[in-house]
Parts: structure tokens; C-alpha cells; sequence
């Protein structure tokens, strides 16, 4: 399953030698782990990182760590490739926290076909209710990477939570903190319409 949203990068550092030979830039990325296989001694590993678009992080032989969850990471490109190159903590000024929220709306099939948001991983939440700002946009529709397990029918109201740079956390139940109940449109009005009647049935 792949998420198409932004990367949040802090930091874009090119590391000079005394030589002047250029080593491998560094960045600093946050997101959550998915696809996670472990290195071993004298095998490299691997894990995806939701933030934004989902990158394939490197994890060199021998490198042990707990990777799971919401974190963030050092990484060094190579040829193109982010490495992982150890952890940040929150302590850190570089550290992102993520801040859950919860948006709500219709669910429906993505309309949209290119750009980065475009591709059937995605789901459209219209009339959007809640979030911040940036998750809509300016007709009130939000795309979210909703893993398929996780989608209810199309056509119905869901409440969502996401986390930093919109990614899904989880379904939110009615009920449930943070649930935004859906707006109520205008009430049916009772039937006005004039009744004939034939005056003919009364007459004397």
C-alpha cells in the first residue's frame, strides 16, 4: 500500500571531507514504519516510510534498533537511496511531533487521475469536517491513503484519524473522542398542496 502526501524534511546537509571528496548527503525524515524486514549480521534490511509519498529506507547489516511506529531518522542517500543512519528523539529540535486529528466527510471513489494524490490507494472524504488546514481542499474534499481494510462502504459518513502530514491512523467511531456527527440537512416539509374537493357532493 502506498500513501501519496508530502515528506516533512528538515535538514539537507552535504558533508565535505578534508579532501574535499563529497560523502553521502543527510536528511532528516519523519513518518511512520511499515514493511518492516530486520537486518541481520550479514544481511541488510528494509523498511517503508509513510511521511508524505512512502520511501524505501535501508537498513545496513548488523544495524539493530527497534523501528516501529510513528519516528523519526537520520538517513544518508546513497545513489539516490535513503540509508538509515540512526534515530532522532523527541528531545531533539529536529524531532517532529505528530499531532493527531480527526477529519470527517463522505467517502468516496478518488476522482482524481494525476498529480500526487492521484491512483486507487486513495479515497476522496467530500464536505469535509474538521482537520487542519491543508487536508481539503478549496471544494471541501480531502484524499487519503485508506488501506483497503480499513474502508467502510463507499457512500458512507466516516470520521478519520490522521496524523502528521495527514497520514491514517484510524477509524473513528460515533461516539468516540473526537467524532464530528454529520450535518443534518433540511427537514422534509409537511405536504401543502391544495386538496380539491367537489362542491358538487354538498349541494342542497
Amino acid at each position: 500500500m502506498r500513501y501519496l502526501l508530502i515528506v516533512p524534511i528538515i535538514a539537507l546537509a552535504m558533508i565535505v571531507g578534508v579532501s574535499g571528496s563529497a560523502r553521502a548527503a543527510s536528511e532528516v525524515a519523519c513518518g511512520r514504519v511499515q514493511d518492516l524486514k530486520p537486518a541481520t549480521a550479514t544481511a541488510p534490511g528494509s523498511f517503508s516510510l509513510v511521511a508524505g509519498q512512502t520511501n524505501t529506507v535501508t537498513i545496513r547489516a548488523g544495524e539493530t534498533g527497534i523501528i516501529a511506529g510513528y519516528l523519526c531518522i537520520d538517513v544518508d542517500i546513497v545513489s539516490g537511496g535513503w540509508v538509515f543512519a540512526g534515530f532522532i528523539g523527541p528531545a531533539d529540535p529536529r524531532f517532529i511531533t505528530q499531532i493527531p486529528t480527526v477529519v470527517c466527510g463522505t467517502l468516496a471513489p478518488n476522482t482524481q487521475t494525476i498529480g500526487p494524490r492521484s491512483g486507487a490507494e486513495f479515497v476522496e472524504l467530500r464536505n469535509v469536517q474538521g482537520g487542519v488546514g491543508g487536508i481539503a481542499d478549496a471544494s471541501g474534499t480531502a484524499r487519503l491513503g485508506v488501506p483497503p481494510s480499513a474502508r467502510p462502504a463507499l457512500g458512507s459518513y466516516v470520521c478519520l484519524r490522521v496524523g502528521a502530514a495527514a497520514v491514517f491512523i484510524e477509524l473513528v467511531a460515533p461516539g468516540a473522542d473526537g467524532y464530528i456527527a454529520p450535518k443534518t440537512g433540511p427537514k422534509t416539509l409537511p405536504n401543502t398542496s391544495t386538496v380539491l374537493v367537489d362542491s358538487s357532493a354538498f349541494t342542497q
